[in-house]
């Protein structure tokens, strides 16, 4: 069947949300806009949307679940979102989204019946680590190490510049 590949990927995208459906949260969806790094990781990265974009909508849609497209990278619109206070949390594997401005990240999401959901604010890491990492600070520290974006660390500016 020429969709196999597509499949496992799909079911577990499926099984993740009907996870996800049972607690009290409203969840954001949010996808990759087209105005984003042409080199990522030292990598060119392609323009076209990932396979899973129009399915995983498809689904979001039947499970009345909300998705939004960003400009550019979806990791920066959610820091922009939880830093304005439109989102309460961003899940993500990293935590790239403190140099764009989130406040709040939640981490190690699986959906196993015991799991353990790290949460990190910045408030916290300002009071337990150093008062002084701001956004700022998180910038040149992302631009001096590399960070997602390549590994000479030549972060762009137009990156933060939203």
């Amino acid at each position: 069947h020429a969709q196999t590949e597509m499949n496992p990927a799909l079911w577990t995208f499926l099984f993740c949300l009907a996870r996800l459906a049972w607690f009290l949260v409203q969840l954001v969806f949010c996808y990759d806009g087209n105005q984003w790094p042409e080199v990522k990781r030292g990598h060119h990265v392609s323009t076209r949307d990932h396979w899973m974009v129009k399915p995983t909508q498809c689904i979001l849609d039947a499970f009345n679940m909300q998705w939004i497209t960003a400009v550019g990278e979806a990791e920066v619109q959610l820091a922009l979102m939880n830093n304005a206070g439109i989102v309460d949390a961003v899940m993500i594997d990293d935590s790239d989204v403190f140099v764009f401005g989130a406040k709040t990240v939640l981490q190690n999401l699986t959906l196993s019946p015991n799991a353990t959901i790290k949460m990190y604010t910045m408030s916290a890491i300002q009071e337990h680590v150093e008062p002084c990492l701001t956004g700022d600070v998180f910038v040149t520290m992302a631009i001096c190490c590399g960070g997602n974006y390549n590994t000479a660390g030549q972060l762009s500016y137009r990156h933060f510049s939203h």
